[in-house]
């Protein structure tokens, strides 16, 4: 289930670009020769503030251990993608940005 979490937390981040600036802004930081080093403490507090509950261990065992996904797109593309998404993921994209303007 956790794992899930992961995949859908990366859906929807990739689905918005404001909702990715953001996490790209607070989890990252430039490190040696220009490579971007990623917070996974950082990373799991942000998703839990959209209701996205998982572990550092769920979070890497996603980026390192399965097949090409959204989220290994989310941290190794320099640029913000926007991807195709259902409706649903849509929805859920219009709520996160309504609690950020709030």
């Amino acid at each position: 289930m956790s794992l899930e979490q992961v995949n859908n937390f990366y859906e929807i981040l990739t689905a918005n670009q404001a909702l990715y600036e953001q996490y790209h802004a607070k989890c990252s930081s430039r490190g040696m020769f220009g490579i971007w080093d990623w917070n996974k403490t950082k990373i799991v507090d942000f998703a839990a503030s959209f209701g996205y509950e998982f572990t550092e261990a769920e979070l890497e065992q996603v980026w390192f251990e399965g097949d090409d996904s959204v989220a290994k797109e989310a941290v190794y593309t320099p640029k913000h993608a926007i991807l195709p998404s259902k409706n649903s993921k849509r929805k859920k994209v219009k709520n996160i940005l309504q609690l950020l303007a709030h």
